[in-house]
């Protein structure tokens, strides 16, 4: 009989449930990520991918025309990223249609920030 009441106990019970939460609480969130690594690429593995000319790759990487990063003076480029940007392409063209990446138009709200600032002091 006490072993009939130990194991129906308040702490044997508690502990269970705790338990079984954790147990299902981390199946559930390893089950939920997609833990896939991103797959980054030198230029010259994207000119060989995608028959792009790296001289060309580099200068939309310049022009912000194509998705990068940057580490150290190494420039390396997104698997994933540079299928949607040629996706993109083959609609609109190397052009930026919605104007975010203009330099110019960037370059000309930092000295208006700056004029702003300058003028408040």
């Amino acid at each position: 009989m006490d072993s009939l009441l130990s194991s129906n106990s308040f702490e044997y019970l508690l502990e269970t449930i705790i338990k079984n939460e954790i147990s299902d609480t981390l199946n559930n969130l390893y089950q939920a990520k997609d833990y896939s690594t991103k797959k980054y690429l030198t230029i010259k593995e994207v000119s060989s991918l995608t028959g792009i000319g790296s001289s060309v790759i580099r200068q939309l990487t310049f022009s912000r025309a194509m998705p990068h990063r940057k580490v150290k003076s190494r420039i390396i480029l997104d698997k994933n990223e540079i299928k949607e940007t040629i996706d993109i392409y083959k609609k609109f063209g190397w052009t930026d249609p919605d104007n975010n990446w203009d330099v110019n138009s960037v370059q000309s709200e930092i000295d208006n920030f700056h004029k702003k600032k300058g003028s408040l002091q």
